[in-house]
């Protein structure tokens, strides 16, 4: 294979006046891009971390990172970029060409723009999946308040761990929140209770994997040592036995469903710690507050596309969906048997009796995929102080699953005023920094200020 070098601008984040431009080397072999150090000191990027990397020979390396924005073929990113020796090669990584969809072409080794950056797995799962991980620790850190425990880090997250267990760059697997993990690893992994017979995490069994305080320090996650022939990048979920916790659906969240195939959007939110360099610090961003209740779509499929749907729907071309019937391609019907469910009722409510289905109508221009929150009352634990469950949208997408999309957050505003229905609380716009969602993570709701806030 012949070699591949491309025009890049590399700009401080926090300064984009402060710039340098160079070839850069294509490496489809390395994650991260790579730039002599000389040339990120000279636009001011000082180092934010460091990671352990992997080379051709064999060796490993624990190196400097940062975050820095990338320009090339006329599109711009946020990525880490690795400080490298003095006089080295700038380096190109996959993350990079990645976010911007690009690809080398095999016939003629030049770079080429994908009509579409994928989101989806072949399985359909919209940008999240369950894994466990077979990472490199990032960092092991010393516990503030615990002389026998100390803080590993992997991404974004903390996991609390016994001291000297592990070091910075070893091999782990990262088991994340959420998981339920098997008898046989709990005792292997000294979190099994003999005397009461269950494992010393969450849950009744104790075997649910969920974010606790350890001598004040939150712990999110559990972190194994592999067998010595997992690599990393490896998933050990089905290997060890280890499975995702669903929660059992009250009769009022479920019901008689039909198959409306490719029509429903997919959708799953990531935990920004599991990606922590996906926002590059200084971009304005919009921080809403994560309401604990229960996700639902609500989608309006016109003419003539709604000729195919099946019957017994609301409406007779609006879908109403959960997480998880959406990502299965189902939708509620609208039949006697379903007059309690909660995202029937929800929606015939607030959406239906109130006129905003209306003027979805009215104004739509192909399909509309509106997704919300159903909380309060009879939903979760935290009712907000209401009476009767509400509906609060974060996110709407346009246009059929595999060619539209979602709106931009000024136009998510206008386009839910005009509707005239509730958005999510908006805590922020502003520059982004750890510290900004840090500040607004915590504290009383702003719905009712009675609970703490979710998130």
């Amino acid at each position: 294979m012949g070699l591949t070098h491309v025009q890049v601008t590399i700009r401080n984040p926090a300064d984009a006046e402060r710039s340098w431009a160079g070839a850069f080397l294509v490496d489809t072999g390395a994650i991260d891009s790579l730039v002599p150090r000389e040339r990120l000191e000279q636009i001011g990027l000082k180092p934010k971390g460091r990671r352990v990397y992997g080379f051709a020979d064999g060796r490993e390396a624990a190196m400097d990172i940062t975050v820095a924005e990338l320009e090339f073929m006329g599109e711009v990113i946020g990525s880490t970029v690795v400080f490298g020796k003095e006089g080295s090669e700038p380096l190109l990584g996959v993350t990079a060409l990645e976010s911007m969809g690009i690809e080398i072409d095999p016939d003629n080794q030049q770079l080429r723009k994908l009509p579409s950056i994928h989101l989806k797995t072949s399985e359909g799962d919209c940008m999240t999946a369950f894994e466990v991980a077979v990472v490199l620790l990032d960092s092991v850190e010393e516990h503030p308040n615990a002389d026998r425990l100390e803080l590993a880090r992997v991404g974004g997250y903390r996991s609390v761990v016994p001291k000297g267990k592990y070091r910075a760059g070893e091999r782990v697997a990262y088991i994340p929140e959420n998981a339920i993990v098997p008898e046989d690893l709990l005792r292997s992994m000294g979190l099994w209770d003999g005397d009461a017979g269950k494992g010393r995490l969450g849950g009744k069994k104790g075997d649910r994997v969920r974010p606790v305080r350890l001598r004040g320090e939150l712990s999110q996650g559990v972190v194994f040592k592999p067998g010595a022939d997992a690599a990393v990048g490896d998933d050990l979920a089905a290997a060890y036995g280890i499975t995702k916790y669903e929660p059992k659906l009250p009769t009022t969240m479920s019901g008689q469903v039909a198959n409306v195939g490719g029509f429903l959007v997919s959708y799953d939110i990531e935990n920004i710690k599991k990606y922590p360099d996906v926002f590059v610090p200084g971009e304005m961003v919009v921080v809403t507050e994560k309401l604990h209740g229960t996700y639902a779509c609500f989608s309006y499929i016109p003419p003539p596309d709604s000729a195919s749907l099946p019957a017994d729907l609301p409406n007779g071309a609006v879908l109403v969906a959960s997480k998880g019937l959406g990502a299965k391609g189902l939708a509620f019907k609208d039949v006697e048997d379903n007059k309690n469910n909660l995202y029937l009722r929800t929606g015939r409510e607030q959406l239906r009796d109130t006129g905003v289905w209306r003027r979805v109508e009215e104004s739509a221009q192909g399909p509309v995929h509106i997704m919300a929150e159903i909380f309060g009352r009879g939903v979760q634990e935290l009712h907000y102080g209401l009476a009767r469950p509400s509906l609060r949208v974060f996110d709407v997408f346009l246009g059929p699953p595999a060619t539209g999309s979602f709106l931009g957050y000024d136009a998510l505003c206008r386009t839910t005023d005009a509707w005239g229905v509730d958005r999510v609380p908006e805590l922020a716009v502003a520059p982004f920094s750890e510290e900004l969602i840090e500040e607004h993570r915590d504290g009383p709701d702003t719905v009712s200020g009675s609970h703490m806030r979710e998130g």
